[in-house]
């Protein structure tokens, strides 16, 4: 478990390198928000 920016993030062992350099930005699609993630240290776009 650890804290960013007074967000708390649960990950097990094996995933937290995945969550290092994560960037979370809410978007509109269409009339609706949501959630983009994209780690830059691992390529590729958002999920």
């Amino acid at each position: 478990m650890f804290e960013a920016e007074g967000i708390t993030f649960l990950s097990d062992g094996h995933n937290q390198r995945y969550l290092e350099g994560l960037e979370i930005d809410v978007r509109d699609f269409y009339g609706r928000e949501g959630l983009v993630a994209h780690n830059p240290a691992l390529g590729g776009g958002g999920c």
